[in-house]
């Protein structure tokens, strides 16, 4: 009985090949998506970080204004 090839033995009944994407492939679109991730992971701390400055500083403005013998 004749050994068959590795391209024969990637074929399936339907004609198609069983591996179609190779792990290299696969490999850099998860390496994309995680570094996706990460990216939008600092975007929205940094973010955040902002926000609770600007949050901060407001809060702190608004205790000059409450002695009210400087008001006429």
């Amino acid at each position: 009985m004749p050994s068959k090839s590795n391209y024969q033995k990637s074929i399936n009944k339907f004609g198609r090949r069983k591996n179609w994407l190779k792990k290299s492939v696969l490999n850099k679109i998860m390496a994309f998506f995680t570094n996706s991730v990460t990216a939008l992971k600092t975007v929205v701390t940094a973010i955040g970080a902002g926000v609770a400055v600007w949050g901060i500083i407001n809060l702190l403005e608004g205790y000059g204004n409450d002695n009210r013998a400087t008001r006429f």
